[in-house]
């Protein structure tokens, strides 16, 4: 279904890397296990406006992606924007383990809680709540995403049977290139639709920054509380500040479940607070990283 192209040779990675830096802006996203400065790197996708998907292989090309295959070079473009869903993780786990920072990015949670949230909601939102709220996905393509989604689970996520070492194996399942095609091809859509903000950019580059220089790895339930302000000059608070407000508010009511392996909570917690969420409900359920 994806139709991405997966690269896993340098000379490709350099040929795709110097078409990649003619575009204004791409979607991205990260796959892997426990993704963090801890964990492991397994892909990094790109998607441009046009659909295009290209997986670029980390587990086998290394560093070797960044540096002799110009990866580095769209990643840190100032003149490219990223488009990402919560890419604290993926920032954390791509400057400690490569020296990449990811620069000039658009993080679409930011611009779902500033358009949508207010002062008494507490978390920020999955991608799951935010394409349904963005209506981004057309009727006919979801039964078939859903499918898709659902198998590449059964694969890697042992609450299904799977196992997350898949993500470092290879040939790479089918399935699995699908899954993570799946995270960026509606990401561009969304930003399209909603107008874009200064603040946004602005918070994302704060979060991202926060990430990568905190004393620990960007994993952790505190993750799924929103570590910004909102209203007319929103700004970033910070770890510190989420987790004083954790200690204030958590005799409020229950917990949401955090993802798998203690990951960033990109896929977020459902809105009614009262329900403990399955994190494997429905199309874009949690990944891997």
């Amino acid at each position: 279904m994806s139709g991405a192209v997966l690269i896993d040779k340098v000379s490709n990675c350099a040929h795709h890397t110097s078409q990649l830096m003619g575009h204004q802006e791409l979607a991205m996203d990260i796959e892997g296990i426990n993704l963090c400065r801890t964990g492991r790197i397994a892909l990094i996708q790109l998607c441009t406006k046009s659909g295009e998907v290209f997986l670029f292989d980390i587990a086998v090309l290394g560093q070797d992606a960044f540096d002799k295959g110009g990866l580095r070079a769209v990643l840190e473009s100032e003149q490219i924007c990223k488009v990402i869903f919560d890419g604290r993780a993926d920032a954390d786990a791509l400057y400690h383990q490569f020296h990449v920072q990811i620069r000039h990015a658009f993080d679409l949670q930011v611009q779902h809680a500033l358009r949508f949230s207010n002062s008494n909601d507490r978390y920020v939102k999955g991608l799951k709540k935010c394409l349904s709220d963005a209506n981004v996905v057309p009727l006919m393509e979801r039964e078939c995403l859903e499918a898709l989604k659902e198998e590449g689970l059964r694969l890697f996520a042992p609450e299904k049977g799977g196992r997350y070492e898949v993500w470092m194996e290879r040939p790479l399942n089918q399935a699995l290139v699908d899954y993570a095609a799946a995270d960026v091809k509606y990401l561009l859509s969304m930003k399209a639709i909603w107008h874009a903000s200064q603040d946004v950019l602005q918070l994302t580059r704060d979060r991202l920054q926060g990430a990568v220089q905190a004393a620990v790895p960007a994993k952790g339930q505190h993750m799924s509380v929103r570590d910004f302000s909102l209203g007319q000059h929103p700004q970033y608070l910070g770890r510190e500040a989420v987790s004083q407000k954790r200690r204030i508010m958590g005799g409020t009511g229950p917990m949401k479940r955090s993802r798998p392996m203690g990951g960033s909570n990109r896929f977020g917690l459902d809105d009614d607070l009262d329900d403990i969420c399955d994190p494997f409900d429905g199309f874009f359920g949690y990944g891997s990283d």
